[in-house]
């Protein structure tokens, strides 16, 4: 079990200008989340072009 959420943390960073948390912060999750789907599709559509030559 965790001891504390991850906005919790975020927003306490946040609140007392501390830096170095923003991976805590569901924005930026969300942000990585959908890069990490883009990334994953794009590498798709290159494995699929190669092996359909």
């Amino acid at each position: 079990m965790k001891a504390h959420k991850s906005e919790m943390i975020a927003a306490w960073a946040r609140d007392h200008g501390i830096s170095g948390f923003e991976q805590y912060d569901p924005k930026v999750q969300e942000k990585n989340r959908m890069r990490a789907m883009k990334k994953r599709n794009e590498r798709k559509e290159v494995n699929n072009s190669v092996t359909q030559r």
